[in-house]
């Protein structure tokens, strides 16, 4: 059962953390509108598919990427607040602890935390499918049709080649497909150009050569054209910088799977993304004890030095997250673990702030 002191302290919490996000999304929008108009303008995107289909999409993503943020200043503003206006140490005299002050906190932090997990992983990936449908149509409809130099490891021992591959046609020239049995190369295909046939839903091979190696001798198969099924088919080769955020926790996991069975090499960015969908949340945690051992102390100063300290500590905490990212990018220490370091050395401060405060 909340009691009053429970309820005041939640209420508090909440009204803060909304105007907070209210603002910052007001003042997203507006400068957001500013840079973007022309392209809505030149694109004919309506009023309605600009609230409804980006900004409704859009805002969400990016709120919930700055949540433990705005949790931390939220937290330090109206504990100030209540501070300076010696709330706290009426609640002292009554017998309360700060364990007890603290609850409602936890409370916060908790909903806060399951809330921010269930948009990462179920609710997001689906606002970013339509937000970036909306960009790709309405703000940047002509961008790059090329990928080139593709190495992909489609299958255990099946490497591909393409020099360049063009997503509208699912057309690719300099093709080849190296097959290998215990590190040893025993047939290739290769062709000047590949072309996917919806119909036949085969690719269309131009100019190709198939070499078979073996001890008998090698078998060289050559022609103008040809119609086959190949193990690929060309939605392996769509490159989508921002699919990895389109996904869910699920469909997340099956797509690391099979990225290392390909090897590819931009493997540990999925890793980070999967790993960063919960780490961040509970961030929220952390930096609720640190904003609360931080200004829950009248200060002589005034609430805009605990503000200013509040801030120091969380930007050295963001800063501190994306240098430990490059950890995990050189293969110095596991994914998971430059993921959570962050919140593990912010844990003992937060745990030293906690006795210290307590004292």
């Amino acid at each position: 059962m909340l009691k009053i002191l429970d309820r005041y302290i939640l209420k508090r919490c909440f009204g803060t953390l909304f105007y907070m996000l209210l603002l910052l999304s007001s003042i997203i929008v507006v400068f957001d509108v500013s840079q973007k108009i022309d392209d809505f303008i030149q694109n004919n995107a309506s009023l309605y598919v600009i609230l409804f289909e980006y900004y409704a999409n859009f805002l969400p993503s990016l709120l919930n990427l700055l949540l433990p943020l705005f949790i931390f200043v939220s937290v330090i503003f109206f504990t100030s607040k209540m501070a300076n206006q010696s709330e706290f140490i009426a609640i002292l005299n009554s017998g309360a602890g700060i364990s007890r002050i603290l609850r409602p906190y936890m409370i916060f932090a908790t909903i806060c935390t399951l809330f921010s997990i269930y948009l990462y992983n179920q609710v997001i990936p689906d606002n970013q499918k339509k937000r970036w449908k909306f960009e790709n149509q309405y703000i940047s409809p002509n961008r790059s049709n090329v990928s080139r130099n593709i190495h992909r490891q489609i299958a255990p021992g099946v490497y591909v080649y393409m020099e360049s591959f063009l997503y509208s046609d699912s057309m690719a020239y300099r093709f080849s497909m190296d097959k290998m049995v215990n590190k040893k190369l025993v047939a290739r295909l290769t062709a000047q150009r590949i072309q996917w046939n919806k119909a036949k839903k085969k690719w269309t091979l131009d100019s190709y050569v198939l070499r078979r190696l073996n001890e008998n001798g090698d078998k060289i198969e050559a022609g103008l054209s040809m119609d086959t099924a190949l193990i690929f088919n060309p939605k392996d080769f769509i490159v989508d910088e921002h699919l990895v955020e389109q996904l869910d926790y699920k469909q997340l996991n099956n797509y690391i799977k099979k990225e290392q069975m390909r090897g590819a090499d931009t493997i540990v960015w999925y890793q980070l993304e999967k790993y960063q969908r919960f780490s961040t949340p509970f961030s929220s945690f952390i930096l609720t004890i640190i904003g609360f051992c931080v200004s829950f102390r009248k200060s002589r100063e005034g609430m805009g030095s605990q503000i200013l300290i509040g801030l120091s500590l969380s930007f050295s905490y963001i800063l501190l997250m994306r240098f430990t990212g490059e950890f995990a990018k050189n293969d110095l220490v596991p994914v998971w673990l430059a993921v959570w370091i962050p919140n593990i050395l912010y844990s003992f401060i937060a745990v030293w702030l906690l006795i210290k405060a307590k004292k």
